[in-house]
């Protein structure tokens, strides 16, 4: 924050007076002085007269002449030279030109000071891999309606085991700043501050993800914190047991300027990573992926006392490769080593060119090669006591596009991504609540090397997610609430046991296909722009008149209902102007600019999070095909989960018989840290999740 610098030595001294307009001192016609030595000296003066109080001495010493003022703990030298007056408290001198030392006030300094910095944390929560439905769905038809669901989450059944989840960072950095300070200043300026640094840091993270099969076990089991080096190392993981390791590093560099616990200042962030995943995919296979990054980021911030606003915008871009190893093969294994200690080009020259006289599986496969270039701005509000307890709020857009060579089907797949996100994360010591709500919009096209085939499609996807590490049945019914009161579905409102829940989450998912979006833009195109809010804010009225304000939009409100109403009814209004602008401008993008399209559907997305109203404007143009995934998990719930597909009456329908944990389409248990998307190959099985990350 730019700790404010030091006001000077105002010690016994007293506080700065004010010199007034001139700031001069006029002597009378008649002046009579005797010193000798050490002489003490009274002046007497005419009309205008410099009087100085009782407890004053001018003392002459023998080289050159200074004046020192005893009076107490504060002193004030009143300088009357007419209708002009100068009023000054000061400690320091400097040499007048009466040939007397005068103090000087106001006067701006400088020190250079070390600067240090640290970052940790640490946390980790436990997933019951219990499906709450053993072998089939329940046969409901979703409709919007207010009646609560009938489901309830089931506690203590541990039949499938457990996933646990550790992870830890921490960043340290020591570096220099030059504070400012106005020494002996009145006014404002003596709680003046100001400073610029520049700090060096460097930091590691890691994350690891374990299966076992008890709970006890799952509570006394640890986290892996370095990349195993040694095949042989992998020999005790279970199925499924992965690591992320990243290592960072970079310049900071802050100025900042503002009076007592008032700041604001920038930062200039410019960092590189280094980041290694490696998952053991099954008993005899091990995938490892290596990514390169670099951040540049631009921040503007003001603080007061622990609240800070800030504004970020930033540049990430990233380029890796992913291979595949056979572990029950020697050159496997000894190709894996090699590629954790940084000699990629054994692997990719097996992989490109295996031997001709390969009778064995394959012991290395190149997965993949990608770079990804993200750009854009968030917007934070924080509230902190450092180590103890932080809280942010940020919301932010993102474009996004990255190139991904796809080596085993052999495609190359080129994607423009339009995000919007919204989020809630807080800390108080080591446990961890997020709330978050993004929307992506996606332009992709997909190439086969050898046919030159080529296929462009679209998606889009509005996601919302809920996670609590020290979670019960209110917390858990808190954060599920705020997703019915987004989406007006209660059949989301499960029944929660009032008990201690340990980690607890949700992941709500809505999918637009191709089909979907250009239904959406359709829609936009045949209508006017008042013509498509109105089937928003034609809602509102059957909501508040005939049901009453069921989810509390207005409870708080102390304005009264009308009022909220009205609010209401605009802040609809500006949301579905949002979303029909947007759906103009993907229609006029689609064939042309990619990346502009998937802008502009991130916008979209951004008017339907709005409320209920706007959402179901959405799910209605979309129409049929949208499909729809819900998850509640817990350390003892069992796994709730539902699918859904929109049929041609806008009803959701079960579309899964039986939930698969790894076969979802989207990372149950992974923290809402990164994008989700998805390339698609010329072929159902050539779907690979890709993570896009942002710096949220």
């Amino acid at each position: 924050n730019g700790n404010n610098g030091n006001n000077g030595n105002n010690g016994n001294n007293g506080n700065n007076g004010h010199k007034g307009n001139h700031g001069t001192t006029t002597y009378g016609p008649t002046v009579t002085t005797t010193a000798g030595p050490d002489t003490t000296v009274t002046t007497t003066a005419g009309p205008d007269t410099t009087t100085y109080g009782p407890d004053t001495t001018v003392t002459t010493t023998s080289g050159e002449p200074t004046v020192t003022t005893t009076a107490g703990d504060d002193t004030t030298s009143t300088t009357t030279a007419g209708d002009d007056t100068s009023s000054t408290t000061s400690s320091a001198s400097t040499t007048g030109t009466t040939g007397f030392d005068e103090e000087e006030e106001n006067e701006l300094k400088a020190k250079l000071k070390p600067l240090f910095h640290l970052s940790f944390d640490y946390g980790s929560y436990i997933v019951n891999l219990t499906p709450h439905f053993r072998d089939v769905q329940p046969k409901s038809i979703v409709k919007y309606d207010y009646r609560p669901s009938s489901d309830t989450l089931i506690y203590g059944d541990y039949t499938d085991g457990f996933q646990k989840t550790v992870y830890g960072s921490i960043e340290v950095g020591i570096g220099a700043q030059v504070r400012f300070w106005f020494d002996n200043a009145s006014g404002l300026r003596q709680h003046f501050w100001g400073y610029v640094g520049v700090l060096p840091i460097v930091g590691k993270q890691t994350e690891s993800v374990r299966y076992v099969s008890t709970l006890d076990r799952a509570y006394a089991m640890g986290g892996r914190w370095q990349v195993p080096k040694e095949a042989s190392d992998l020999d005790a993981w279970d199925t499924g047991d992965s690591i992320t390791y990243l290592g960072s590093g970079g310049l900071i560099f802050s100025a900042g300027a503002g009076f007592g616990p008032v700041g604001a200042g920038v930062a200039k962030l410019a960092s590189g990573t280094w980041e290694t995943y490696v998952e053991k995919v099954d008993s005899e296979k091990v995938y490892v992926k290596i990514t390169r990054g670099k951040l540049n980021s631009f921040s503007m911030f003001t603080n007061v006392a622990i609240l800070t606003l800030s504004v970020n915008d930033f540049k990430y871009s990233d380029d890796g490769f992913s291979f595949l190893f056979d572990m029950t093969t020697e050159t496997g294994r000894k190709a894996y080593e090699d590629v954790i200690r940084g000699n990629v080009l054994a692997s990719e020259n097996f992989a490109t060119n295996p031997p001709a006289n390969l009778v064995e599986r394959a012991p290395v496969l190149k997965v993949e090669t990608f770079r990804t270039v993200s750009t854009g701005r968030v917007a934070s509000k924080s509230l902190s006591i450092p180590i103890i307890w932080n809280k942010t709020y940020s919301e932010g857009r993102v474009n996004s596009f990255t190139t991904s060579d796809l080596h085993i089907d052999r495609n190359t797949a080129q994607v423009h991504y339009g995000i919007y996100s919204d989020s809630e994360d807080s800390r108080f010591w080591f446990k961890h609540k997020e709330t978050d709500f993004m929307f992506y919009g996606a332009k992709y096209a997909v190439e086969n090397w050898d046919t030159k085939e080529r296929m462009e499609s679209m998606f889009g996807t509005y996601s919302y997610a809920f996670r609590h590490e020290s979670s019960n049945g209110a917390r858990l019914r808190k954060g599920i609430y705020d997703l019915v009161k987004k989406t007006g579905l209660n059949i989301l409102m499960v029944g929660v046991p009032d008990r201690d829940l340990g980690y607890s989450g949700v992941e709500f998912n809505v999918n637009f296909s191709e089909e979907n979006t250009m239904r959406l833009m359709a829609a936009a195109q045949s209508m006017t722009q008042d013509q498509f809010i109105d089937l928003s804010t034609d809602q509102i009225y059957d909501y508040f008149r005939t049901n009453g304000d069921p989810y509390d939009y207005c409870m708080i409100d102390a304005s009264g209902p009308g009022s909220c109403v009205t609010r209401t009814s605009k802040r609809t209004a500006g949301a579905a102007s949002k979303m029909y602008f947007a759906l103009k401008a993907m229609s006029k993008y689609m064939n042309s600019d990619a990346k502009a399209f998937a802008a502009a559907y991130g916008k979209f997305g951004e008017g339907m999070a709005e409320n209920l109203f706007t959402f179901r404007t959405a799910m209605k143009l979309a129409g049929s095909g949208a499909t729809i995934d819900y998850l509640v998990e817990g350390t003892h719930t069992s796994m709730y989960f539902r699918e859904w597909v929109v049929d041609d009456k806008g009803r959701w329908v079960p579309a899964m018989a039986s939930p698969k944990y790894k076969g979802l389409p989207f990372s149950p248990a992974s923290r809402h840290s990164r994008v989700r998307g998805m390339i698609i190959g010329n072929s159902d099985a050539a779907k690979l999740p890709h993570m896009t990350p942002v710096t949220f």
